[in-house]
């Protein structure tokens, strides 16, 4: 399948399936949140309906309210009315003046209706006297059916409406068609329990409540009941009895479910009335299912769309990925041919080119080190000719030179020892590691005072210097701020990493051409190191050519073999001294004189071993050619000074014949410092002055084993009471005896005792 098609069948790793999962995992939480409304909707949909209903409810109740309102109003007016209250406990017949009262009456009853435009009708019945004044007319009981006609209700209602019982209040008459007559009574006197005189009665305007039960029959083909304070119909959009116990509206809930009906109600605060619409289950769920219905078909539609925009925004997001991944494929290697995951891919192929990158650059910046590093030393030798060639090269390594002053200063090492963690047996790793230290330092401390290059030039750091002129001109003083800088990087280093280092610099040079003459002045200065010993900081015009003198006289030589001979070696000693503090002191000594000293100096030790009949052969093989060797004139005094010991003591054991005690001494010697690590023959033949090799040929004579032998048994026997004794660790009781690693004390335990010291503990336990 080609490159194209991946996005339709993608691979088990590819990021284009990735792409895809995360894509769907954000598609699937608005589905989840649809789903989880879906749940809800039946929920939600009662709710909706209740609060719909609730609030069309109280609309209704204030309506219903404020009619019950206006009666109870126009009652009270009537009630107080004058004309009224003055045919109170009238029982007598009427006067004519009486008679035109209640004409009059009329008149008011007419403002009144006028003014109350929710009352449909409203009356006073006269008991004693068996009239009723209506707002429009005056009726006598024998014409009543007129009236009677006119309110829609027959004789026995009204008998009950005006009966001889006292009421205050609302209440309804059922009308022939079924419907309701919702009136206000008042009875006159106020206090009369019973037979009033006066029966007062306002008939509500049912027209604004039929609009609500017409609002909730078509739109929830529900039924609506106004229920009084016992719980009674008082009035209803259908003559349907309540479906439900009217005692479940007494909870605060505004809302509960029957079995067939959804029932929201409201109570009234101002009057004794409930108001409760009661819808049927089957709408509600009619209503819930076309909810539902809709809901679905959003739900598919917004998963298709959603699957599409996925496989849209991945395609899209892929194709850079495909571009990339067609390019490297063109020669990607055999190991990557098999790949399913592009990323994984592309990271490695980068990975690999990056590291090529790096491995290159370093390869380059090696061979420019080195060409550098040639061109410098053919530089300095003068194998490179012509001022402007030689600036050609300075400016090609970036070296711009402040003035036509250089001066060349070179290090010798000498001496390290790093502390490293790891392999320490990597000596070429380590000669590196200490000339990057030596170079980074110095370049960074000269770095505010010069121009400066560093390189390597047969094992020895050379160091080229532009000089800046000072503010009065170049002068020979100008030097010294580079010479404060160089034994200030001196000073740090030998401090901080142990490495011992010489430096030697030239004098001030003034032009370019002059670099070569400035090195050889340089590399002079640093033979004087063997003079005056190591970590020295040598100034090439501290050193004045005169002629050599020299201070090593036959006489000398004869007064140095009789001390030999005699095995005095305070007296030879004294005389050495002397000799090489005269050469340390002497300022006009050279070079080459020293070396002749040092050469007659070996030929009278030479005969010395002669004349006591010491081993020449051994001397000359093992202490000559040390001292031959000697880079400094310090160190040849010291191992001159040893070969003296070793002779003088040889005179001495010749003379004696031997001595057990300082056996006893030597023994006596390990067991009191067998903890210490750095006791060894070499470090016990110092400390009694005496050479190593004569020091274990003694001691092989009154002992079977040599002295190495006789620390690793003092130390096994020291552990052995270790392991038996106390909880320590391996390495622990290696530090403790003397050890410096535990593999040392493992391999030498098991030679002398056959076992490893673990396997001694337990077998000791």
């Amino acid at each position: 399948m080609s490159n194209k098609k991946l996005l339709l069948l993608p691979r088990n790793k590819s990021v284009a399936l990735k792409w895809f999962i995360s894509y769907l995992i954000v598609l699937v939480i608005p589905i989840l949140f649809a789903l989880y409304l879906y749940h809800d909707s039946e929920k939600i949909v009662r709710g909706q309906m209740n609060e719909s209903s609730v609030m069309i409810l109280k609309e209704m109740k204030d309506t219903f309210d404020n009619q019950l309102n206006e009666m109870g109003k126009i009652a009270t007016q009537i009630a107080f009315n004058p004309k009224v209250q003055m045919m109170v406990s009238k029982q007598a017949s009427l006067t004519p003046r009486e008679e035109y009262m209640l004409v009059e009456l009329l008149d008011d009853f007419k403002v009144y209706k006028a003014a109350n435009s929710t009352v449909e009708d409203f009356f006073v019945y006269f008991h004693h006297q068996d009239i009723v004044v209506s707002s429009n007319n005056k009726f006598r009981t024998n014409h009543l059916s007129i009236f009677l006609d006119d309110l829609d209700i027959d004789m026995e209602e009204w008998d009950g409406l005006v009966g001889n019982s006292t009421m205050e209040g609302y209440g309804a008459l059922e009308k022939p068609d079924g419907s309701k007559l919702v009136f206000y009574k008042q009875s006159l006197p106020f206090r009369q329990t019973k037979d009033p005189d006066v029966t007062i009665a306002a008939v509500l305007d049912n027209k604004s409540i039929l609009q609500y039960f017409d609002y909730f029959h078509d739109e929830y083909q529900g039924i609506v009941y106004i229920l009084n304070d016992q719980g009674r119909t008082l009035l209803s959009s259908q003559s349907e009895p309540l479906p439900f116990d009217a005692s479940r509206l007494t909870s605060e809930a505004n809302g509960f479910h029957s079995n067939e009906y959804v029932v929201s109600y409201i109570k009234s605060t101002n009057t004794p009335f409930t108001y409760v619409i009661a819808i049927p289950e089957s709408v509600f769920q009619q209503k819930l299912h076309a909810i539902n219905k809709t809901a679905i078909a959003a739900l598919v539609l917004a998963i298709i769309l959603g699957l599409l925009m996925v496989l849209w925004l991945v395609s899209k997001q892929y194709k850079p990925v495909r571009s990339i991944m067609s390019q490297l494929s063109k020669n990607k290697p055999v190991s990557h041919a098999n790949t399913d995951n592009e990323w994984e891919m592309i990271e490695s192929m980068l990975g690999e080119t990056l590291e090529e990158n790096s491995t290159a650059n370093q390869r380059l910046h090696r061979q420019r080190k080195v060409i550098e590093s040639n061109l410098l030393e053919r530089v300095i030798k003068g194998r490179i000719e012509g001022q402007e060639m030689l600036e050609d090269i300075l400016s090609g390594m970036d070296f711009e030179m402040a003035s036509e002053e250089f001066m060349i200063f070179i290090i010798y090492i000498e001496n390290y020892e790093l502390d490293l963690v790891g392999d320490r047996e990597d000596d070429a790793r380590d000669w590196d590691l200490v000339r990057l230290i030596i170079s980074n330092i110095t370049e960074e401390l000269l770095n505010p005072v010069c121009r400066q290059i560093m390189f390597e030039v047969d094992d020895l750091l050379v160091g080229l210097i532009n000089v800046p002129p000072s503010q009065e001109g170049v002068m020979k003083d100008d030097r010294d701020p580079v010479i404060a800088k160089l034994r200030e990087s001196q000073k740090f280093i030998q401090n901080r990493f142990n490495i011992q280092y010489s430096v030697s610099y030239s004098g001030l040079h003034r032009t370019i051409s002059s670099i070569p003459s400035a090195y050889e002045e340089a590399m002079q200065a640093m033979e004087y190191k063997f003079l005056l010993g190591t970590s020295q900081m040598i100034d090439f015009e501290s050193f004045k050519k005169s002629e050599p003198e020299y201070f090593y006289s036959l006489e000398q030589e004869q007064w140095l073999v009789n001390y030999i001979k005699a095995g005095d070696y305070e007296s030879a000693k004294k005389l050495v001294d002397q000799l090489v503090h005269l050469f340390g002191s002497a300022g006009n000594v050279s070079i080459e004189v020293v070396k002749c000293f040092m050469f007659d100096i070996t030929s009278t030790i030479i005969k010395a071993t002669e004349e006591i009949q010491m081993n020449k052969e051994e001397i000359v093989n093992q202490t000559i050619n040390d001292l031959l060797h000697c880079r400094t004139i310090v160190e040849m005094q010291d191992k001159l000074l040893q070969l003296l010991k070793k002779m003088t003591d040889f005179i001495q054991e010749k003379k004696s014949g031997g001595d057990e005690e300082l056996k006893n001494q030597i023994l006596s010697f390990i067991e009191e410092r067998y903890s210490d690590n750095d006791l060894s023959v070499s470090s016990i033949a110092e400390s009694f002055h005496k050479d190593p090799v004569y020091l274990s040929k003694y001691f092989r004579k009154y002992e079977e084993d040599g002295i190495l032998d006789a620390i690793n048994r003092v130390r096994l026997q020291a552990a052995k009471i270790q392991l038996i004794e106390t909880g320590k660790t391996i390495k622990e009781i290696a530090n403790d005896v003397g050890y410096y690693n535990s593999n040392a004390f493992i391999r030498i335990f098991k030679k002398y005792e056959g076992i490893t010291p673990g396997k001694y503990r337990e077998s000791n336990e």
